[in-house]
C-alpha cells in the first residue's frame, strides 16, 4: 500500500524525517510526479526491519548493506575534492562507534558513511593518526 510520508510516519512507527531522508538519499522509491511525494508502507517496514536487525552486525556486513542500499561509492563523486569516488568511509562521528577484532572502526548507522576517493580517505585516516579507520 502506498500513501503520504506522514501516514507512512504513522503505519510503520518511522519518524517522517527519517522517511523524508531515506527519500533524499535513495533508499526509498519516491512515487508520484509531484510533491507530496507517496512512498510504499512495505517498503519503509522492510528498510526499518533491516535497520533494526544490523544491531549485531559487524564491519563488512555494514560495507554489504551500503552497497546494497546505496549502491557502490565508484558510482558517485568524492565529498572532498568532486573527483571520482572509489570507496565508502567512516565519518567517526558516531556515539556508538565500534571496532572489530582486527581495530576497524565502524558504525551501523550508513548516515555515517560518505563517498571518497581513495587520496581523500587515505588524508583522512592520516589526519586522524589511523590507518585503521
Amino acid at each position: 500500500m502506498r500513501g503520504c510520508i506522514e501516514d507512512a510516519a504513522a503505519i510503520t512507527g518511522v519518524p517522517a524525517g527519517t522517511i523524508r531522508r531515506w527519500l533524499a538519499e535513495g533508499r526509498l522509491t519516491r512515487y508520484g510526479e509531484h510533491k507530496p511525494w507517496r512512498v510504499d508502507y512495505d517498503e519503509v517496514l522492510e528498510l526499518r526491519q533491516l535497520l533494526d536487525r544490523s544491531a549485531d552486525i559487524g564491519y563488512r556486513a555494514v560495507h554489504h548493506q551500503l552497497q546494497r542500499l546505496r549502491g557502490l561509492a565508484s558510482e558517485r563523486r568524492c565529498l572532498s575534492c568532486d573527483e571520482p569516488a572509489a570507496e565508502w568511509a567512516y565519518d567517526h562521528e558516531d556515539p556508538n562507534e565500534k571496532r572489530d577484532p582486527r581495530g576497524y572502526y565502524y558504525s551501523i548507522d550508513l548516515d555515517h558513511y560518505r563517498a571518497l576517493c581513495t587520496s581523500c580517505h587515505g588524508l583522512d585516516r592520516r589526519r586522524r593518526g589511523s590507518l585503521r579507520a
